[in-house]
């Protein structure tokens, strides 16, 4: 059976754009599909970030409450302490010989700063200095 050539290039153009309209209508799926995987991917990243800066933000709650539990402590034993060093309450203790008032048994000499040599600005500059190195 001899077919025209005229046949056979229709033949041959149908064929060709039904596989071209096929690859288009695959790639067009796949950008679809990618574009897709682009805003799920997106949006649990989004997601993970929000839920990281929860839990920041609990753990600043959680340290603001301790500081301010601990300044409350703080409060609390300064006034312990402004209350037990009052003299209406030293000294009775001592008058009863609860408290030792003796002086410690170390000397004063023992006790004296060392005194570093003054230092003036022309014995800055009689120092050698290094060099910098870069």
């Amino acid at each position: 059976m001899l077919v025209s050539r005229s046949t056979a290039s229709n033949w041959y153009r149908k064929v060709c754009r039904h596989t071209k309209a096929a690859r288009d209508q695959v790639a067009m799926f796949f950008r679809f599909g990618v574009a897709v995987l682009i805003v799920v991917a997106i949006s649990l990243y989004g997601t993970s970030l929000e839920s990281e800066i929860l839990s920041l933000k609990r753990q600043i709650i959680r340290q603001s409450y301790r500081i301010d539990v601990a300044q409350e402590q703080l409060v609390q034993l300064r006034l312990e302490v402004h209350a037990a060093s009052s003299p209406v309450h030293l000294l009775p203790k001592l008058e009863r010989g609860e408290l030792m008032a003796i002086r410690p048994s170390y000397d004063d000499d023992s006790r004296k700063r060392t005194e570093r040599p003054k230092r003036t600005v022309a014995d800055l500059s009689r120092q050698e200095k290094t060099p910098i190195r870069r």
